[in-house]
Order: structure tokens, then sequence, then C-alpha cells
């Protein structure tokens, strides 16, 4: 199985002692409920402050040596706090590539007995050329199932994000909807 950590903002920012709970639960249930891959998908700060990070660094952190895991930035989450937190020179190793020397656009590869995985985890709207590299990548890798593990990509109905929808991530910083 996968564990996902939606957005943990208000958990974080209003329930901090909630945090490690999460993590820890998760990083105890390995084995027993057999989770192969955690993937995090953005928003792990409310207002990205210091405190906020500290917690979700020490809570990844816990599952280093038990199960892989991927992480994105949500629009809560400004750039230069997400690349400090998590260093490139951190994750170079734990990741098959990245588009640039950072953690905002990388791939990694896993697989679950037989079946191969290509997990790509792309900033909150990426921009053309992160797109263009993404295709390329899974190009490279065509026996691979794909998995995107990106921020925001559809809306609260289903349908993929609009410029005009709540917090799109061309109005946030990012390129793409």
């Amino acid at each position: 199985s996968f564990a996902v950590i939606g957005d943990m903002q208000a958990l974080n920012y209003y329930y901090p002692d909630s945090v490690g709970t999460m993590f820890e639960w998760i990083a105890s249930n390995v084995e027993s409920k057999k989770i192969k891959h955690v993937i995090g998908l953005g928003d792990i700060t409310e207002k990205s402050n210091t405190d906020e990070w500290s917690r979700a660094k020490a809570g990844f952190q816990l599952f280093d040596g038990k199960v892989d895991y991927s992480f994105v930035r949500g629009n809560h989450d400004t750039t230069a706090k997400y690349n400090v937190t998590f260093p490139w020179a951190t994750y170079k190793d734990k990741v098959g590539g990245a588009f640039a020397n950072n953690m905002l656009n990388y791939y990694k590869t896993f697989s679950v007995g037989e079946v191969k995985y290509l997990m790509l985890n792309l900033d909150f709207g990426p921009n053309d050329e992160v797109l263009k590299w993404a295709g390329e990548i899974c190009e490279q890798y065509p026996d691979h199932n794909v998995i995107i593990n990106t921020h925001a990509y559809l809306y609260l109905d289903g349908a993929p994000i609009t410029a005009e929808d709540h917090v799109p991530p061309v109005g946030n910083g990012g390129s793409n909807n």
C-alpha cells in the first residue's frame, strides 16, 4: 500500500503536537500495513514558519531507513524555506534525478514486487520546461507505471484547476494549471 499525507498545513499550524503522532503512526505501521511508499502532497505548512518546517522535517526523517517517501511543495510553502528544509545535498542520492539541483521537481523509481514505478514529484504549477523534462523522464522508463505527484491539479468539482478557481497556480507563483 501507499500512505498519503494530504495537505497537512492546518494540522501543522493549529495542532502541532498531532504532526509527530501522524508521522509516528505511519512509521510504526510500515510492516503491518505493508506500506511501500509515503507520498506527501504539499501544503506542508500553513504560514511557512520555522517551527512548522522543523516539525515536517523531523516527521519525514522518521521514514529514513524504514520506507521510501516523496513530497512536494504546496502553495502555502515558500520555495526558499522548502529548499532549506529539504536540501538537494541531503536527498540527491535518494532520488533518480531532478530538473534542477533542488527538490522542487524530481523523480524516483522503485518496485513493489514485480511492479515498477516512476514517481514524478512536480512543484505547484510547474512551468513548460519542467513539463517537457517530466515527459522526457517518462520516455526513459517505458516499462514503469507512472505516478505524478503535484500539489494541486484538480479543483473541488473534480475538473482541472483553471485560472478562475481559488488559488490557481498561475496566481501563486506557478506557471501551469
